[in-house]
């Protein structure tokens, strides 16, 4: 019961993060727009350096969702990597047999 309840919390945090991630950027960027508008407006700023720095806020957001799903991701696959020499023993010798047996016929 533990597990489950793990796991579920997990997966609930899982299918938040990108939404709320996404929202960030967008919010990020209409931010980004709304005050460079200004400063284009007043003349202080080129309509090219607001796009590079709305670039490089994007890239900079994507950096830390790529980081933050590895945190995630990182854990559920070390416990999969430890299963998985039993499974693919396993698996191996079943699919050999299910071709030695069309081999065969």
């Amino acid at each position: 019961r533990d597990l489950t309840r793990l796991n579920t919390f997990v997966h609930r945090i899982i299918a938040a993060m990108m939404p709320t991630m996404m929202l960030v950027m967008n919010a990020l960027t209409v931010g980004i727009v709304w005050f460079g508008s200004q400063y284009v407006d007043a003349g202080s700023m080129q309509i090219g350096d607001m796009m590079a720095f709305i670039q490089y806020a994007m890239q900079i957001i994507m950096s830390f969702l790529m980081v933050s799903m590895a945190f995630v991701l990182l854990p559920r696959a070390s416990v999969s990597a430890e299963r998985s020499p039993s499974g693919s023993r396993m698996a191996g010798s079943q699919v050999s047999t299910s071709l030695m047996r069309s081999a065969e016929t």
